[in-house]
């Protein structure tokens, strides 16, 4: 089972994102995220509007990059939109 709470990599809604490991960001383009390494699948929710995008064959480092870019923003528009498979949830 991965952090997607099942083992076909489908999302299953949980009772809270608390519970599905969702970790906040300091952003001003996105609210929370989560990423499975075993999947390589990075889960975004985005501001304002809450839009719940999947990330397909996301490299590790590139969550932790995310994670650690002084700009959010400018490291999404850079190294994420666009270079990997992307799915509104």
């Amino acid at each position: 089972m991965n952090i997607l709470g099942n083992t076909e990599g489908f999302r299953v809604r949980p009772e809270s994102d608390a519970e599905a490991g969702m970790i906040p960001f300091h952003s001003s383009i996105i609210s929370q995220g989560r990423y499975d390494a075993q999947c390589e699948i990075m889960e975004l929710e985005f501001l304002p509007d809450g839009g719940m995008y999947r990330f397909y064959d996301v490299p590790e480092h590139i969550w932790y990059g995310l994670r650690s870019a002084q700009s959010t923003k400018l490291y999404f528009r850079l190294c994420i939109m666009g270079r990997y498979k992307e799915a509104r949830i």
